[in-house]
């Protein structure tokens, strides 16, 4: 025999149905938090490559610096940051070149450094910046409290205006 459910007017909700109604809500949920993580980590590698010169160009670097060597374009200046092989977890001797029109030019003063954003903390890592005696030529000291991915950030002001520029920079052990 077939059993027969009775009907219920009182409009009271089953298990069943209180079961199905949280793992729709879970779901939605889990779709909607990973979601957003995904639009967040897109937009964070969109602004971090468009962001930080000022004037009327952008810089035109290209992401994360592996190599040692990152050139930017910053207003009508081209900066040119050297690391030789890369940042490493030491103490780092950093070139700075700033041409205008492919010749050096001097800047004035220069400062160059280093942020890291982590959960709960933000670390910060200022380089010791001095000129060379060749104008438009500066060398930089820093060593990072750690390895991991960075956000360097280089700052001008003198003769040339003043101009600010962004990049990321990965240091290694």
């Amino acid at each position: 025999m077939k059993e027969e459910r009775p009907f219920n007017p009182s409009g009271e909700t089953t298990r069943a149905q209180n079961i199905a109604a949280i793992v729709v809500t879970v779901l939605f949920l889990g779709g909607v938090i990973g979601g957003g993580i995904a639009l967040r980590r897109h937009s964070t590698r969109e602004r971090s490559s468009t962001q930080g010169a000022t004037g009327t160009q952008m810089q035109t670097g290209t992401g994360k610096a592996t190599s040692g060597t990152v050139v930017q374009k910053v207003n009508d200046l081209t900066v040119t940051v050297d690391a030789k092989s890369g940042l490493r977890l030491a103490e780092n001797d950093v070139l700075i070149e700033f041409r205008k029109d492919n010749e050096l030019a001097d800047v004035g003063t220069v400062k160059f450094s280093l942020d890291m954003n982590m959960p709960g903390m933000v670390m910060h890592d200022a380089a010791k910046v001095s000129a060379t005696g060749t104008p438009g030529q500066y060398r930089a000291t820093i060593k990072p409290d750690m390895a991991g991915d960075w956000l360097a950030k280089l700052e001008y002001s003198g003769s040339k205006g003043e101009g600010r520029t962004t990049f990321s920079v990965s240091v290694k052990q």
